[in-house]
């Protein structure tokens, strides 16, 4: 999933996913977790749907923040 597409996440979207979990989602980014989701089935394929999300200027800036983060001793 591309940036772009993270940027567009909201409430109530869904993710198609290639399996079947059975506890509930932690969707991460570059590392860090942006949002929390259930498990649904919609036509027949499995998906998640956000129940939490960070804004996108949070999420973004977290995303960044990746790249700029001086590394741990």
């Amino acid at each position: 999933m591309n940036i772009s597409e993270v940027l567009r996440l909201g409430q109530g979207s869904v993710i198609e996913l290639d399996s079947k979990p059975k506890e509930p989602l932690e969707v991460w980014v570059n590392d860090r977790q942006i949002a929390r989701a259930q498990t649904v089935v919609v036509e027949e394929k499995v998906g998640a749907r956000i129940v939490q999300i960070e804004s996108p200027e949070t999420r973004l800036k977290s995303m960044s923040r990746v790249h700029h983060d001086p590394p741990r001793s």
